[in-house]
């Protein structure tokens, strides 16, 4: 099985100036990604508005390290996720993306995606000394049409971590 590299590279984040009698801490670093060797996407005339769509959140675990994909078949099942995440055990959690089904259901994906979240929060720490994470891709799940895109949005929602707002 062939398979392409995904990289994820620290950006620098922005220096916070501290207070009178406080010490610094380096904040969170921004993380940017791209494929290692170029990647022919698959062309799809699907929008997603047309597919089915499944609905998957990421949940914190015991560290910020530490990360688990929820997947969901409605979103109203992801948000009482999100709350139960929080009353059963104060997890944070991402905001809920929208995965087309064709690739939720592809096999790896739901790995490739857990192994993917984690690294980001590991090179977006600035405590780590990870500047950059590599991740294989099967090339099946590389090639898939919306696959780039929503890697991204699962690097982006990695900063989205946090307790649902109360309505």
């Amino acid at each position: 099985m062939t398979k392409k590299i995904l990289v994820l590279n620290a950006v620098p984040a922005a220096p916070v100036a501290p207070a009178p009698m406080t010490i610094a801490l380096p904040g969170s670093r921004g993380v940017s990604m791209g494929w290692k060797t170029n990647v022919q996407q698959a062309f799809s005339s699907e929008t997603d508005a047309e597919t089915a769509q499944v609905f998957v959140l990421i949940q914190e675990g015991g560290s910020s390290l530490e990360l688990y994909i929820h997947a969901h078949s409605s979103r109203g099942e992801a948000e009482e996720d999100r709350v139960n995440c929080e009353d059963n055990g104060a997890y944070r959690t991402s905001e809920i993306l929208e995965v087309p089904e064709s690739l939720a259901d592809m096999a790896g994906f739901y790995e490739l995606a857990e192994k993917l979240v984690c690294s980001v929060a590991g090179v977006r720490s600035p405590f780590f000394g990870r500047d950059t994470a590599e991740i294989e891709v099967p090339d099946i799940l590389a090639k898939h049409a919306q696959f780039y895109r929503i890697a991204e949005q699962l690097v982006g929602a990695v900063s989205t971590l946090d307790f649902p707002e109360e309505e």
